[in-house]
């Protein structure tokens, strides 16, 4: 359900055209919409978080270590990666030093 229907559904809100007669519960709404029913996501995110930035690793920026995370968790497993045919790419996309 989108966010404004569940809004008009919603008779708390006092929704009318020319705005919500209780806006702080407008807003509490939609938070409601999107928080999380459970916990899990949240915990396997800090799980990944966590083995990625390291005290060796402290230095990896938030874009990085997002990166990184979308990889551990939405990434195929290591087993079936084809490895080469990323390192053709990589090495199609212009000429290297380190195979000359």
């Amino acid at each position: 359900m989108s966010e404004d229907k569940f809004l008009k559904k919603c008779d708390i809100c006092g929704c009318r055209s020319s705005g919500y007669l209780f806006p702080n519960l407008n807003t509490l709404a939609k938070i409601a919409v999107v928080l999380p029913l459970q916990t899990a996501d949240v915990e396997r995110g800090f799980s990944v978080q966590n083995q990625i930035k390291t005290k060796l690793r402290n230095q990896l920026t938030p874009t990085m270590v997002n990166k990184l995370m979308m990889v551990c968790i939405e990434g195929g497993h290591h087993k079936t990666f084809d490895f080469d045919a990323v390192i053709e790419h990589w090495k199609a996309v212009k000429p290297r030093k380190i195979f000359h």
